[in-house]
């Protein structure tokens, strides 16, 4: 069961917490959301003996699950260590790769070209293992297990 449920509005929550059966509550979520310990590594098993999966895993097989229960109406989810945020979205061709993550811990400030834009992502595929030097001074990327992606104010991916 994931640590939370997002809703888009005071009526979706409302609507929600009328309903009986908690698994029937996830038709009225925005997003699931799951939140670990600071820092614990996203993509791996800690080692420690309470954390025997890795996180990325189980908010893909909650993603899984609520897409089921909801017939499709649930398909976002947000995986934190308080450091680390990835929203991950069902209908992604490839889900478990990609994914958009910023790191609050080591982001810098963003630059003003990108503050108060709002922008639509768009998924193209990059192979680069790191962020063009035009890319680099932005706050949040798409990841993927095979590199990054920046994403311009526009909205549109660079790689």
């Amino acid at each position: 069961m994931p640590d939370g449920l997002l809703f888009a509005g005071d009526e979706a929550k409302r609507r929600a917490n009328a309903v009986r059966a908690e698994w029937e509550r996830y038709r009225f979520g925005a997003a699931v959301v799951e939140s670990k310990r600071w820092r614990r590594p996203l993509d791996r098993r800690s080692g420690r003996p309470d954390e025997r999966t890795a996180p990325s895993s189980q908010i893909l097989r909650y993603l899984r699950r609520v897409d089921d229960l909801t017939h499709g109406a649930l398909r976002w989810g947000v995986l934190t260590n308080g450091a680390e945020w990835r929203l991950y979205y069902a209908g992604a061709q490839s889900v478990s790769e990609q994914f958009f993550e910023i790191d609050l811990a080591t982001s810098s400030r963003p630059s003003p070209r990108n503050t108060g834009r709002r922008s639509t992502i768009s998924a193209a595929s990059s192979t680069a293992a790191t962020p063009p030097p035009a890319c680099r001074p932005a706050t949040a990327a798409c990841s993927t297990r095979r590199g990054s992606r920046c994403w311009a104010a526009s909205g549109s991916a660079t790689t």
